[in-house]
């Protein structure tokens, strides 16, 4: 959605033209006390007030022009105070940034392309925090999904839309249906829904959620046809079959320990015990050394 200020538009029978087209997105206004005011707008006319997405409630907080103060160096500040209310930044006549502070702490916050794609997106609603970021084609870049002591879990993503990360802990699997109905860009409503992704050359896991069942689940999903290299961080994994991974050429099992404490024992319950199946081209590394 298109973020442009209105000064930089021309208008023509009443209706608001932005490089020759009648504009359509969110229209701001900059007035002399630098207070913002916004507007939805549909070919060219103005429709409704708009109020910042970082807002956190239906309160009216005051709305302000800080550009060149949103760093993470300077609080913020408005009248000669730190500012507690929506800050908006704006690169020439577009906006790209709005903030949620208080008492020039930014808590949420969302990011734009100059095209109009959102980039970043950290507002968390009453049950948990998501954090989303897109590259500027609008293609999903990162996901995260946090619940205090309950559920967490990320998803990172190729532009073409390949997973390369899933990490998944305490039950988020578990509780994708009830994320879903929450959260405002989170689409798997469902386990099967994962399952739909291709993983990229080079796939890490990570997670206690992450055991057999789950591993053998994307093994039948035929998420794996062009992955190289497997890598499992901290999961409950363990067995792996690796006939159904023929491209597979290296398998890196990373628990958080030293090889050298006890290199015999982790040479005996990883390689003949973890690995079932034959791959002559298979090498296996644990927590960084290579064992078979």
């Amino acid at each position: 959605m298109n973020r442009v200020l209105l000064s930089a538009m021309e208008t023509k029978e009443g209706k608001y033209i932005y490089q020759n087209k009648l504009f359509s997105g969110i229209g701001f206004s900059i007035d002399v006390e630098e207070k913002v005011s916004a507007y939805e707008m549909n070919k060219g006319i103005i429709l409704d007030p708009y109020y910042s997405i970082c807002a956190p409630d239906n309160n009216e907080y005051m709305q302000v022009d800080l550009t060149g103060q949103l760093s993470d160096y300077v609080l913020p500040q408005y009248l000669g105070q730190t500012f507690s209310g929506i800050g908006y930044e704006f690169t020439e006549d577009i906006c790209d940034r709005e903030v949620f502070l208080k008492n020039g702490v930014a808590y949420w916050e969302a990011h734009w392309h100059k095209n109009g794609n959102m980039l970043y997106f950290d507002v968390p609603n009453e049950f948990f925090e998501e954090i989303y970021e897109w590259y500027p084609s609008g293609a999903i870049k990162k996901i995260k999904i946090s619940a205090s002591n309950k559920f967490s879990g990320a998803l990172d993503f190729t532009e073409d839309g390949r997973l390369r990360f899933l990490s998944s802990r305490d039950g988020l699997f578990q509780n994708l249906s009830y994320i879903s109905t929450q959260a405002k860009f989170f689409h798997f409503e469902k386990i099967s829904d994962i399952g739909k992704l291709q993983t990229v050359e080079e796939f890490s896991l990570l997670g206690n959620d992450i055991d057999d069942n789950f591993l053998d689940f994307m093994l039948d999903s035929k998420m794996f046809e062009n992955t190289f290299v497997l890598k499992l961080i901290n999961t409950n994994v363990e067995s792996l079959n690796v006939n159904k991974l023929p491209l597979l050429r290296e398998l890196h099992i990373d628990n958080g320990m030293s090889l050298f404490d006890n290199p015999e024992k982790s040479r005996k319950l990883y390689s003949p015990r973890f690995v079932k199946g034959e791959n002559i081209n298979l090498r296996i590394f644990v927590n960084g050394e290579e064992v078979l």
